[in-house]
């Protein structure tokens, strides 16, 4: 067909731009929820990951929870029993501000106050 013809249904393709952006609603609320995490699994899970802020920020999103999203102290005790070491902590604490995850008020020689971003 040529290009003038007003029937020619080429013409109302979406372009390879266009397909594929649109998420799935189910696709859509599961990048939007969250998930349920044992401490069995971050027990289990947290003396083979090298980097520690995978445990660390378990243990933040827990105690926000507890906390009703308010901030939290994070003292050393329960991370140590995860096998996260004060400086491990420090290391953690200091990536996941980096990424945005959190945002710290470090304090000297106290418990650094965590918040949680939204």
């Amino acid at each position: 067909m040529s290009n003038d013809d007003p029937f020619d249904l080429s013409r109302f393709a979406p372009s390879p731009a266009m397909v594929g952006t649109a998420k799935p609603k189910r696709e859509r609320r599961r990048d939007e929820g969250f998930v349920k995490t044992p401490w069995v699994h971050i027990k289990a899970l947290a003396p083979h990951t090298t980097d520690k802020a995978w445990p660390v920020l378990m243990h933040i999103l827990y105690e926000a929870w507890r906390n009703k999203g308010g901030p939290i102290k994070l003292p050393n005790g329960m991370l140590k029993r995860l096998g996260v070491s004060r400086d491990s902590k420090h290391l953690a604490l200091r990536k996941l501000e980096r990424i945005g995850v959190i945002s710290v008020e470090w304090r000297d020689r106290k418990s650094p106050i965590i918040t949680l971003r939204q």
